[in-house]
């Protein structure tokens, strides 16, 4: 059996850890709404979505949501937008907010 390149075995895997990393957002998502997430989780998240990102976004399951945001943390006001999942109307987790770059941002 001959040793395969790490490069190599990572492309052949690349679509199953994208399917994964879109499951794991989503997951994240709704665990969001029912506790807010600490730093660590918010780390991971970002990490999670900006792979997802680069890969291409969500393409056809998801849709821009734009909108009025308002920061909890230092109250700033800015537009806005996001790649979102299909199945809901607005972002359910905190947005970075543009001013203090805190995750405590939402719909206002």
């Amino acid at each position: 059996m001959t040793q395969t390149d790490p490069t190599t075995r990572l492309v052949v895997c690349a679509s199953d850890l994208l399917e994964a990393s879109k499951k794991a957002m989503l997951f994240m998502e709704d665990c969001f709404e029912v506790q807010p997430p600490d730093d660590h989780e918010i780390e991971i998240y970002n990490a999670l979505r900006g792979a997802v990102a680069g890969a291409g976004g969500f393409a056809q399951e998801t849709h821009w949501w734009q909108g009025p945001c308002l920061c909890d943390a230092c109250h700033y006001r800015w537009q806005g937008v996001v790649e979102i999942h299909i199945a809901r109307i607005s972002p359910e987790y905190g947005l970075e907010c543009s001013n203090c770059h805190e995750m405590k941002g939402g719909p206002a």
